[in-house]
């Protein structure tokens, strides 16, 4: 089997640094900063960069982990914690994301009222 070399042997880890950053930079994630940035001012911006760089971190951390080993974070996780921990942490991802949806959610309800949109009957 002969070797990449250049840009060949880095773009099967592009596709998913892709899809990550895209998925970060969301246009939620840009109202929720101009929104919290209009109210604030520069109180909360340490808030902002410290999240970005831990984002960045953690990404950084789990690409590394995928290249030597070829499996994702919640793979290792299960693989080599006990199951009891293993399940804690998969209740903390879905509550973390279901939080994610709730404000998402809350910030749709204003967005809606503005553009004349969904009538929630209240």
């Amino acid at each position: 089997m002969h070797k990449r070399k250049g840009i060949r042997a880095l773009l099967p880890f592009l596709g998913p640094a892709f899809v990550a950053s895209i998925a970060y930079i969301d246009p939620g994630n840009y109202a929720t900063n101009i929104q919290s940035g209009s109210e604030f001012g520069y109180k909360l911006l340490w808030v902002v960069v410290l999240a970005n760089l831990m984002a960045m971190l953690i990404q950084n951390m789990s690409s590394k982990l995928g290249i030597a080993t070829g499996k994702n974070l919640p793979e290792m996780c299960r693989a080599y914690s006990p199951t009891c921990l293993s399940y804690i942490m998969w209740g903390f991802s879905e509550c973390c994301s279901c939080t994610c949806l709730l404000a998402d959610l809350c910030r749709s309800k204003p967005r809606n009222d503005m553009h004349g949109g969904i009538e929630d009957g209240t």
